[in-house]
């Protein structure tokens, strides 16, 4: 066909009734398509501001409950700024004096800080932070955008606070932020540095945080409210309308379309097809369509059936009239048509119909699956979270350094204590070889060198720290699923005070069994220069001494002290300086100075005493560090001096100068002994004479000795020592039973026959304690040491004793057993005194601690729990609430009910008390029993779901007088109920909540017995 004929150009177009083809062919898109494009336009911008609004409103909640949630944070750290400053402060001044300066206890920022970096944890992932440009402690340096929200409160002080969604590290958080300004009551720690306290300056410098005013910015607080999850839900739900909003819309779309296709234009396109079979077309055209009659669809071929009608209408309107009939008779058929293709757009619409609600059935089911599998999952990823916290609480909970390396010795984690012994932050330490930090060394443990073949280690290394310190390391490996090695585990054991207190016992016992050995020298030796060579040998030998040597003070002019006797590293050590007793260089050392003040004289660090410059480098050259002289004197006779070096520096305690002391009396005594006995030997030669020297040495010996006849124990002879000893006459102990003397027990008669059971076998004993009973019922600790007589046959004849009164030693350690007692009773009143502070916050629990406490005594004396363990009860619980102390007073007080976050707030009080008291020593579980006591049976409870006998009695005591107690008495949000209501409460719950054993008590003591709690603790039951 010719183009321009179908155009409109041929010259018999532009004439008659073919001018509206013109105009039908400038349209560009049908009035389906533009039917289509409008409609869909409208719903879509229906949908969008549908979904935007629901965003809005969504973020808008969001902003507020975010707001409403900082301001709990902020009010619950102003409560424990507030307690710190108004209550403990203060009493840490009055404790303690205005120059000690504890920031755990006394900083306000610091405690504040500190609560709230255990409160994160705890509550989602909340962030609280206090900080300053310059501040004290680098930690709290304000960061970028810290910085820039204290420039904006510069340059607006008008502004109180600024709050607002940010990008905090990629989490969209609400932040809020409030400045700081110093008040005259923070001008202590940060005006001028001499009015600060001194303990503030030891820990902090006096270069950062002073020369600040009143009034003047000190920085801000931030609070971050976690809300990147719930913008996502929010954004997610917004688009979840929208997508369900338009596919809706959609399908209406399409329906009106296909409904608007069939209804309007098909009938249009049969209208319009009647007008152009009405048509008269051009000659040429005719001719054409004749030819081939496809070509009268391309000649007609237009968009808008709209434009093509009104053209065509304006066209025919003249042959209307003329048609009117022919009209009529299409118009009886396209009705017919039309109520065909009503019909069948009635069954597409109803399978139309049919189709979209199974969609919506699958859509619904779809979408309650994701939900459960989304609480699945993030039910999995809670319990991951909280074993894996449990965990790190634990590993950081020990007091103990641990440390955990790879293969290459580096560190991979450490606990706070090995943090805190290295010195360095732990990110610091990572990746570091532990043997160059702590504790350093040259290369790794040994038990570090064969692994992983061997990756544990029973019996552990030890390490001596360069200061003294003694560590044992014991290690363990840590194997993968498949078996090969991964990490190992160090943990350091601090054996320094064990140590030191095995080295005190073992130079005690030390010092007696020189004590105990002289007194044997003394019995049997009669030689005088024996007598001292062997106790400057028993010194040596037993004592453990480097040297030891007697020296006689002469009476010639220079006043010399000659040696006389010596034994162990001597090496000409007396003759390479000569010693005096004058008042010269010579005269002033220990040797010369005991002499002539007639008392014991030590030097415990010849290095730096300047008296003993003389000796110094000769001592020094045979390895003495300090040296102890006695003086040998017996009333006004004086001899000379005991002169004893050690290896070691500070050698001589107290307790070892006095037993030392006693062994030179002794010994001075032995010499005046000997020397009596020389001269009567020198009289009288026989044995009558040798037998009363000798006598006269028993009975004048500074220890007690009895002679004793074997069989029965009989008391044959005793010296004046044991009779002062017993406080007995002599004849009230000859011829009477060594065993009258020992009082029932244990440590008395028991052990007496226990001991001379094995005596009589031929064995002897040294140094064994028990207790005596004297004439006047006094109870003393005496040192036995007894040796067997034989006669020619062989047989034990009798038995020759010493004692020793140990009553003063005895008393020295229980001392120091009553001072650990006392003070662990002064560390039970300062927690149960911190324990009534906190009950003065909240005037409707004050008493309640103590009340619960009586009852659940009570409860376990009705069991029949031992004293001992009651004790520990009661203990646990009169502080079991002790973790309220972190609870802001608002909330304890509150009369209303309390939201979900500050129900959960509340509930963090267990762990919090756990957290304050599991480093106190108690003989008793008192830390579970505070962490425990809202722990029910079948596991419902809190913190940590425990079960069955996994909570310990006393917790289950504590949680049935607890809601006894709380049931029947005031609180804020209800009064007290009657005592019915707590026993039905926990008779019903009995066996799910409650033990049915302590049910059982409790019920028997308030309805068999009358329990009343004491008036002392205020109110009582109601009803």
């Amino acid at each position: 066909m010719n183009d321009k004929l179908i155009a409109g150009q041929n010259p018999e177009n532009d004439q008659g009734k073919s001018t509206w083809l013109r105009r039908m062919l400038q349209d560009s898109l049908s009035v389906q398509s533009k039917f289509f494009l409008v409609t869909g336009l409208i719903l879509l911008l229906n949908c969008l501001g549908t979904a935007l609004i629901i965003y809005k409103a969504e973020k808008r909640q969001l902003v507020e409950r975010a707001f409403g949630q900082s301001e709990l944070v902020m009010a619950a750290v102003e409560a424990s700024r507030a307690y710190v400053r108004e209550e403990l402060r203060p009493v840490m001044y009055r404790r303690f004096g205005p120059d000690i300066f504890l920031p755990e206890a006394m900083s306000t920022s610091y405690v504040g800080r500190s609560v709230m970096e255990r409160f994160a944890p705890l509550v989602d992932d909340y962030d609280y932070r206090r900080v300053a440009i310059n501040a004290r402690n680098p930690h709290y340096e304000a960061g970028e955008l810290e910085r820039r929200m204290i420039a904006y409160f510069v340059e607006h002080p008008e502004q109180t606070e600024w709050r607002g969604l940010l990008q905090v590290n990629g989490k969209d958080k609400f932040k809020r932020f409030r400045p700081v300004y110093f008040e005259e009551e923070c001008l202590l720690c940060h005006g001028r540095p001499e009015h600060a306290p001194p303990g503030l300056i030891e820990i902090y410098g006096d270069r950062l945080g002073f020369g600040r005013t009143a009034g003047e910015l000190a920085g801000l607080v931030a609070v971050g409210v976690p809300v990147a999850a719930t913008l996502v839900e929010a954004r997610q739900k917004a688009t979840l309308i929208f997508v369900v909003v338009a596919g809706g819309l959609a399908l209406v779309l399409l329906a009106l379309n296909f409904f608007f296709h069939h209804m309007v234009v098909t009938n249009l396109r049969g209208i319009l097809e009647i007008f152009r079979d009405q048509e008269e077309l051009p000659q040429g055209v005719k001719e054409q369509i004749v030819a081939d009659p496809g070509q009268k669809r391309k000649f007609f071929q237009h968009q808008d059936e709209l434009a093509e009608l009104t053209a065509a209408a304006h066209s025919m309107a003249a042959s209307l009239r003329q048609k009117k009939e022919q009209l009529h008779r299409y118009n009886q058929e396209l009705e017919q048509r039309v109520e065909e293709r009503t019909s069948a757009l009635q069954k597409s619409e109803q399978a139309l119909r049919e189709a979209r609600d199974n969609l919506e059935v699958r859509v619904r089911q779809r979408t309650a699956e994701l939900e459960q599998a989304n609480v699945e999952l993030e039910e999995s990823r809670r319990r991951i979270e909280m074993a894996h916290r449990d965990w790190n609480d634990a590993f950081d909970a020990i007091q103990d350094p641990i440390f955990i390396h790879d293969r290459n010795h580096r560190i991979v984690h450490a606990n706070p204590a090995y943090v805190q012994r290295a010195g360095l932050p732990l990110e610091e330490l990572r990746g570091r070889t532990y043997y160059e930090i702590f504790p350093k060394l040259s290369q790794p443990l040994p038990s570090c060198r064969d692994f992983p073949e061997k990756l544990a280690q029973e019996s552990g290394d030890e390490v001596t720290l360069p200061q003294g310190e003694v560590l044992v390391s014991r290690s363990f490996g840590i194997r993968r699923a498949d078996g090969s090695y991964r990490h190992s585990i160090h943990i350091l054991e601090d054996l320094t005070e064990l140590r030191r207190f095995a080295l005190e016992l073992q130079r005690l016992n030390r010092s007696l069994r020189t004590i105990s050995r002289g007194n044997e020298a003394l019995v049997r030796v009669t030689d005088e220069l024996e007598l001292l060579n062997e106790i400057c040998q028993i010194l040596v030998e037993t004592g453990g001494y480097q040297m030891a040597w007697v020296g006689y003070a002469e009476a010639d002019p220079a006043q010399t002290v000659k040696p006389m006797a010596y034994a162990g590293r001597e090496d000409g050590f007396l003759q390479a300086v000569p010693t005096t007793w004058a008042d010269e260089p010579h005269g002033r050392g220990p040797t010369g100075a005991a002499i002539v003040r007639r008392q014991a004289v030590a030097s415990r660090d010849l290095q730096n005493d300047t008296d003993f410059a003389p000796w110094r480098d000769e001592a020094l050259e045979r390895g003495y560090a300090s040296v102890i002289a006695l003086p040998l004197f017996d009333g006004d006779e004086l001899y000379g001096a005991l002169s004893i070096y050690a290896a070691e520096p500070n050698a001589f305690d107290t307790h070892e100068v006095v037993l030392l002391s006693e062994l030179a009396d002794d010994l001075a005594f032995g010499i005046h002994m000997l020397r009596i006995r020389a001269e009567r030997e020198a009289a009288v030669r026989d044995l009558a004479a040798s037998e009363a020297r000798f006598q006269e040495l028993f009975e004048h010996a500074p220890a007690g000795y009895l002679l004793l006849r074997l069989h029965d124990g009989t008391i044959i002879q005793v010296n004046e020592a044991a009779i002062r000893m017993l406080g007995y006459q002599r004849g009230e102990l000859v011829d009477r039973s060594l065993f009258a003397l020992f009082p029932p027990g244990v440590n008395g008669l028991a052990r007496a026959e226990s001991l001379f059971g094995l005596f009589s076998q031929g064995e002897q004993l040294r140094d064994q304690e028990l207790q005596v009973r004297r004439k006047n019922g006094e109870t003393i600790w005496i040192s036995l040491t007894a040796q067997p007589v034989f006669d020619k046959a062989g047989r034990i004849v009798e038995c020759r004793a010493s004692i020793l009164d140990i009553s003063k030693r005895k008393e020295a350690e229980q001392g120091r057993q009553q001072l650990t007692e006392r003070l662990q009773r002064s560390l039970v009143q300062t927690i149960q005194a911190i324990a009534t502070t906190i009950e003065k916050r909240d005037p409707y629990t004050a008493g309640h601690q103590q009340r619960v406490a009586e009852l659940a005594v009570a409860i376990a004396q009705e069991m029949g729990l031992d004293e001992q363990r009651i004790e520990g009860l009661r203990l646990g619980a009169m502080i079991h609430d002790i973790g309220k102390i972190y609870v802001p007073a608002e909330l304890l007080n509150r009369p209303g009910e309390l939201d979900e976050l500050e129900f959960r707030f509340i509930r963090t009080h267990p762990e919090v008390g756990h957290e304050i008291i599991k480093g106190v020593d108690f003989p008793w579980p008192v830390a579970e029993m505070v962490v425990q006591h809202h722990e029910w049976l079948d596991g419902s409870g809190y913190p940590n779901n425990l079960r069955g006998d996994e909570i310990v009695l006393e917790a289950r005591i504590i949680a049935v007088a607890d809601v006894v107690e709380a049931i029947t008495n005031h609180r804020p949000y209800r009064p007290a109920l009657q005592l019915e209501k707590a026993i039905q409460e926990i008779r019903e719950h009995e066996g799910r909540r409650y033990d049915p054993a302590v049910v059982a008590a409790c019920v028997r003591l308030f309805q068999e017995k009358g329990f009343q709690w004491s008036k002392v603790w205020g109110a009582g039951p109601a009803g």
